[in-house]
């Protein structure tokens, strides 16, 4: 019903009246995400340069900026796929050689001292089994640090699986070669990558709207380059994916298809795109344009399959398989605690 009135010609005559407050509002939350931003990432490279200290601010300040300051922290995914990466390097096999102790160990040793420990993903079994609607941080605490007396053995408690395509790991590996170790100048480069994609193929009359879109969301350089969201790497694929579907659908859907050999977020594009070529190409050229995702999926992960496909599958699929604890931010926390 929500959707119906939305659309309804009468919703744009009634908000007729209200245009120019509505582009006052449009215009203040403008210049006020101009300001959060420009005060989150100046603070952080204040905290990076030294030139701001955590411990002189008011104490209102003092835990988000501390927070702000640890930054980057590796979460246990983006650990597997760093160690991934230098794996493959080295000659191995990163889904068999995949060990979330020794990842973390490397990558996030830094924020041990932090107490209680609890970058890891906990499954419901084992000591967890009984654990609703999460484990306390003191158990994950504590399970972490009797798991790193014998990082050999796996324990069955977290998720210890590389859960991503192995393009997550292959577009980094030559950035590793080149010596860029710094994962956020990683993440950072796919970035710019993207805003310069879309400044090339979005027509003159949207750019300036995409680029206040991209540098305004608080959500791609808070969440995404300053803490290291590894998935923001196939933002330059998906944008540019979608955007040549009416002029080049082929390239088009080979660029989503290495979206989609790299994370699984970018699998829900995909039916979308088909139908997208569908209805401006037609039947044929949508079904060629699938035969490139597939194409494109296998290029990359087929020496993976093939070595080992149960490990694979098992690996790409943890995410949907596995018993996870459901999680949630706001809204979505009562749900996710199993409150009704």
């Amino acid at each position: 019903m929500t959707l119906a009135g939305i659309v309804l010609p009468q919703t744009d005559r009634s908000h007729e009246k209200l245009k120019k407050q509505i582009r006052y509002l449009a215009q203040a939350a403008v210049v006020v995400l101009v300001i959060i931003g420009i005060a989150v990432g100046g603070s952080y490279l204040g905290l990076k340069s030294n030139a701001l200290q955590a411990s002189v601010v008011p104490d209102i300040l003092k835990a988000p900026l501390t927070i702000l300051g640890d930054q980057p922290h590796y979460c246990d995914g983006t650990a597997l796929v760093h160690q991934a990466a230098e794996d493959l390097i080295s000659g191995n096999n990163p889904y068999s050689s995949a060990n979330v102790i020794t990842a973390l160990e490397e990558f996030d040793k830094q924020f041990f001292t932090q107490r209680p420990y609890t970058n890891v993903t906990p499954l419901q079994i084992g000591e967890f089994a009984q654990s609703f609607p999460y484990p306390t941080p003191e158990q994950l605490d504590a399970f972490w640090q009797q798991a790193r007396l014998t990082p050999e053995i796996l324990p069955p408690e977290v998720e210890s699986h590389l859960c991503y395509p192995a393009g997550s790991f292959l577009l980094m590996a030559p950035f590793l070669l080149l010596g860029i170790n710094n994962i956020q100048v990683f993440i950072l480069i796919f970035f710019l990558g993207a805003v310069v994609l879309g400044i090339w193929l979005i027509p003159n009359r949207g750019k300036l709207l995409f680029l206040l879109a991209m540098f305004l969301s608080l959500e791609l350089w808070i969440a995404g380059i300053i803490q290291v969201d590894k998935r923001l790497i196939v933002l330059p694929f998906m944008l540019a994916g979608w955007l040549l579907i009416p002029k080049r659908p082929f390239i088009a859907m080979g660029l989503l298809g290495v979206a989609a050999a790299t994370y699984q977020t970018s699998w829900f594009l995909i039916p979308f795109a088909a139908i997208y070529v569908y209805h401006s190409w037609g039947m044929k050229k949508a079904v060629i344009g699938f035969c490139f995702i597939c194409f494109a999926f296998l290029l990359l992960n087929l020496p993976f399959i093939v070595t080992d496909p149960v490990l694979w599958l098992n690996s790409v699929l943890a995410p949907m398989i596995n018993p996870l604890y459901p999680a949630g931010d706001w809204f979505g926390q009562p749900g996710a605690n199993g409150y009704r």
